[in-house]
């Protein structure tokens, strides 16, 4: 199953930034206010599991920016998970430090066991992160079947990312049987609750007709929508549709337009696009 990055409705948090530190050791106090921002780019990032690259690495370059220390970020997290145990933003925010070896000993089996303890006291969130665990097999053997119960754990309690997950399991029969009715119903929940990056997904299936009667126009514009969330696929997919002309106007100028968001999104399909897009210009 592919892994699918999302992007879901919190709060917003204030970013209160305090004077920057050179390193762990100029603090004499820890200043959780600190937390603050970190914890917006967690939760405004559009992946949503613990193996996330990008998002650590996002984390750590605000880190160097403001001269804290990796090891000081992850030295406050640990303190305020041991004052607010129940935290589930902060137990994820640890297991991705764990995993990704920022500021900490990497550790894919900590990471596990932090997504664990706080997905079994019955948080949506850390029980996505904990099945991505499972169907990986990070810090725990690999294991489709409980992937899908904790996947779907999350989604009974009325998740975005929980239908989410589900729709995939049952489109790629990943621990339960295929179903691509299933699928398509759970990724329109999914979007009914705000996760935009799930249009793409549902596009694909009307595109194709898988679960659902075939429909280009409305596989167009839930491709568009999902341009609301800055996924880079979506772009790079609208672009696609701009520059063949299907289902809307063939519009050359909108396709680049689109491409070249996908470019700045990190998608690399849309190099090979515009390639594409231009290379009968510079060979004829």
């Amino acid at each position: 199953m592919s892994k699918i990055t999302t992007t879901f409705d919190f709060d917003n948090v204030a970013c209160n930034i305090r004077p920057s530190y050179e390193s762990e050791d100029d603090h004499d106090t820890h200043d959780f206010s600190i937390l603050n921002p970190i914890m917006k780019i967690f939760k405004d990032g559009n992946a949503k599991w613990v193996k996330d690259t990008k998002l650590a690495k996002d984390i750590e370059n605000w880190l160097a920016t403001h001269k804290i220390a990796p090891k000081y970020l992850f030295e406050l997290l640990l303190d305020k998970h041991g004052v607010e145990p129940e935290n589930a933003d902060v137990a994820c925010l640890l297991a991705l430090l764990y995993y990704n070896g920022l500021g900490a000993e990497k550790s894919g089996k900590k990471a596990f066991k932090m997504l664990k303890e706080i997905a079994q006291k019955g948080d949506s969130f850390a029980a996505i992160q904990l099945g991505c665990c499972y169907e990986i097999g990070i810090g725990t053997t690999q294991d489709e079947f409980e992937a899908f119960y904790w996947y779907s754990k999350s989604a009974k309690s009325d998740f975005a990312g929980g239908y989410w997950y589900m729709a995939a399991c049952y489109e790629q029969g990943v621990g339960t049987k295929q179903n691509y009715k299933s699928a398509v119903q759970y990724y329109q929940k999914s979007l009914d609750m705000g996760c935009f990056p799930a249009a793409l997904y549902l596009a694909k299936c009307y595109r194709s007709g898988i679960g659902v009667d075939q429909d280009i126009t409305k596989a167009f514009y839930l491709t568009l929508k999902a341009t609301r969330c800055q996924f880079g696929g979506a772009y790079t997919e609208t672009g696609r549709y701009y520059s063949c002309g299907r289902a809307t106007t063939k519009d050359v100028h909108k396709a680049i337009r689109f491409f070249h968001l996908g470019i700045e999104n990190e998608d690399d399909e849309a190099y090979g696009q515009i390639v594409k897009l231009f290379y009968p210009l510079i060979v004829g």
